[in-house]
């Protein structure tokens, strides 16, 4: 199996089938979706066994709701490909994306990451714009490009050994940025791309949606997990970006938690 799409589902009727159609669509030989169903309270369940009944490369697993950390890491579990990508069910992917990411990949035996462009639907997220490089260096690709701002888990593709004993944790807002840092130390070198093939959504009721205390706090404990892990002082290059995006969490902390200023 060349590739695995792990799409978590849940509650997300009015999405599901372009998801599922924007993946199925691309011109990808030997590829499997796994659609984890985390408990879906809508139709969303029976839309997963329908697209596996009509084609063959879909594979559902039904579990009670346990999250979107929970419900990737069982995607995860059961994945059989060589090569590993995310889709969050309320977004969908511009056509062609895929294929020459893989090929790149196939190319370039020791990239283990490639990462794309984000465009967004909604004014809540900034588009994600990177330039064609590669970075042998951990440290150097998460300064240069700062990549704390779009440590999204669904916007790369990882060979899959990159997973091994690294999950994302569960009950964790921001469990993406979390994880990033872990896995750049089980990756040789990460190539990006000036392709654009990720259609960010909005979903007004999904967990980024609300700005709380307790979701800023979980930010910051990110943040700062990462400036640990991929050891950060001050003086490297591009590291004042980081420390500055440290310094306006504890702000934003304060805004929110002790003025009662919304953001």
């Amino acid at each position: 199996m060349r590739l695995s799409v792990i799409i978590p589902v849940y509650n997300v009727e009015r999405t599901l089938d372009r998801c599922v159609e924007s993946v199925l669509g691309q011109d990808v030989p030997d590829m499997e979706v796994i659609l984890v169903d985390d408990g879906s309270l809508d139709s969303c369940g029976s839309m997963c066994d329908e697209w596996a009944d009509r084609d063959g490369r879909v594979h559902v697993v039904h579990q009670r709701n346990m999250g979107l950390s929970v419900a990737r890491n069982t995607g995860l579990d059961i994945a059989g490909g060589r090569y590993v990508t995310f889709v969050d069910s309320d977004d969908y992917l511009v056509p062609g994306t895929f294929l020459p990411l893989l090929e790149l990949l196939d190319g370039e035996q020791d990239v283990d990451m490639v990462e794309y462009g984000v465009m967004q639907e909604c004014s809540r997220r900034l588009p994600v714009v990177l330039h064609d490089g590669v970075y042998r260096s951990a440290r150097d690709y998460w300064l240069d490009t700062m990549a704390w701002n779009h440590a999204y888990a669904c916007n790369k593709i990882y060979r899959a050994r990159v997973f091994d004993g690294l999950r994302y944790a569960a009950d964790r807002l921001f469990e993406d940025l979390m994880l990033l840092p872990e896995l750049l130390g089980n990756i040789r070198c990460i190539a990006t791309t000036d392709r654009v093939g990720y259609v960010y959504c909005d979903n007004p009721s999904g967990i980024s949606s609300t700005v709380s205390v307790n979701s800023l706090w979980h930010l910051l404990g990110a943040e700062l997990h990462a400036l640990v892990l991929m050891r950060t002082m001050p003086w490297q290059r591009n590291a004042p970006n980081l420390y500055r995006a440290i310094c306006c969490r504890v702000y934003d902390i304060i805004r929110v938690g002790v003025l009662g200023i919304s953001l």
